[in-house]
């Protein structure tokens, strides 16, 4: 596993390292925690929001696994 190195840049301001900081660690997150997307149809019953399906795929998943 390679070490990652972000280094600030002495010659700008405190937002803009704070900005590139910011980034860099966005990126992070997307590439080891991507977004999911989950799809709410007309069909599911109305108490069916986006959080009570990504729990029931959950809960699938373990009942399959074991």
């Amino acid at each position: 596993m390679s070490q990652q190195r972000f280094q600030l840049a002495s010659d700008c301001d405190t937002q803009t390292n704070f900005d590139s900081f910011y980034d860099y660690m966005f990126g992070l997150l997307n590439q080891f925690y991507p977004e999911r997307e989950i799809t709410v149809t007309s069909t599911d019953p109305h108490y069916v929001t986006p959080a009570v399906k990504a729990m029931l795929r959950r809960k699938n998943h373990l009942m399959h696994v074991g």
